[in-house]
C-alpha cells in the first residue's frame, strides 16, 4: 500500500505540492506511463504553464528560428 500525507482533502506530493485527493485517486488508476506522467504534470503546473515551458529550456532543433521556452 502506498503511503502519502492527507490533510484537508489534499494529498502532499512533497516540496510543498498539494493536489486534491479525488484527482490523486483518479491519477492512480491511469493506464500507461506517459499518460500518467502527462496527467501528473497537468495537475502540478496546469495546461497554461505547460504550453509555455519546456523540460530543459533548450530551443527545439526542428525549427530553424525557434526561441527557447523557460524550463519548468
Amino acid at each position: 500500500m502506498d503511503k502519502y500525507i492527507l490533510e484537508n482533502g489534499k494529498v502532499h506530493l512533497g516540496s510543498g505540492i498539494w493536489v486534491d485527493e479525488e484527482k490523486w485517486h483518479q491519477l492512480q488508476v491511469t493506464q500507461g506511463d506517459s499518460k500518467y506522467t502527462k496527467n501528473l504534470a497537468v495537475m502540478i503546473w496546469g495546461t497554461d504553464v505547460l504550453k509555455n515551458r519546456s523540460v530543459t529550456g533548450v530551443a527545439t532543433k526542428k525549427k530553424k528560428d525557434a526561441v527557447p521556452k523557460p524550463p519548468l
